[in-house]
C-alpha cells in the first residue's frame, strides 16, 4: 500500500529512493523503485517514453506490474 502511495514522489518531488528507504524501509523504496518511471522529457515525445517506461516495468516482477496498474 505505502509503494503504491509513493509510486510518483521520485518522479514528481525532489525526495530520493533512499529517504523513501530510511522512512518506509528498503522493501517499500524497492517497490518504488520497480515502478518508478525511467523516461523523461529527453527520450522524446509522450508515446515513446510510454513504450520506454512500459518496457522497464516489463523487466520486474508481476507484483510492479500489478502495483503499476492498480495506482
Amino acid at each position: 500500500i505505502c509503494a503504491a502511495l509513493l509510486h510518483d514522489v521520485v518522479e514528481d518531488t525532489p525526495v530520493t529512493f533512499r529517504e523513501i528507504g530510511m522512512l518506509f524501509g528498503s522493501r517499500v523504496a524497492h517497490f518504488v523503485g520497480e515502478v518508478t518511471n525511467v523516461s523523461g522529457p529527453e527520450d522524446g515525445n509522450r508515446a515513446t517514453r510510454k513504450q520506454i517506461d512500459l518496457e522497464f516495468l516489463q523487466r520486474h516482477p508481476r507484483r510492479a506490474r500489478q502495483l503499476s496498474l492498480q495506482t
